[in-house]
């Protein structure tokens, strides 16, 4: 479907344009251009950084791809799929981002929308919302680095 929709507004579907599209699809999370370089090499295939640069402009132009900066200042990019709207989990230790799907934050985050939107005179484009913390993998390694005990987990929230 994406790559009829660039054939159907005149882009010419080229096999690094292909390639990128695909890989970011199966990526699992936002990739910044280094780690997409980086995938393009172990697939075989030598791109030029500038023309990576070029289509991710270009599919971002083109709302197919979505720009994401996490608080390091990384721009970042996954596809942009209508009804994938999710939040991320960033990993201070291991950088690991982890998409964030959950119906009750969702209802939650719609009911703030509305409300700045009544108090604050303001209209909202889109949001960016994403959790800083340590995953599971990590934690055991962060107590024994700091000497620190693991950090209690809260009681997840109930969603009745």
């Amino acid at each position: 479907m994406i790559l009829k929709n660039l054939k159907s507004k005149g882009y010419r579907l080229t096999n690094a344009r292909k390639i990128i599209i695909n890989l970011l699809l199966i990526a699992g999370q936002p990739v910044d251009v280094f780690e997409l370089n980086r995938l393009l090499i172990k697939k075989g295939m030598i791109v030029n950084k500038t023309t990576v640069y070029r289509e991710i402009n270009t599919l971002v132009k083109e709302r197919i791809v979505k720009e994401i900066q996490f608080k390091d200042g990384k721009m970042r990019y996954e596809i942009q799929l209508k009804d994938n709207h999710h939040h991320h989990a960033v990993c201070q230790m291991c950088n690991k981002i982890t998409p964030v799907v959950s119906s009750a934050l969702e209802k939650t985050v719609n009911q703030l929308e509305e409300n700045i939107i009544k108090e604050n005179e303001f209209h909202i484009i889109e949001h960016s919302l994403e959790f800083i913390g340590i995953c599971n993998k990590c934690e055991p390694s962060r107590a024994e680095s700091t000497g620190l005990p693991d950090i209690k987990r809260r009681n997840p929230v109930p969603t009745s």
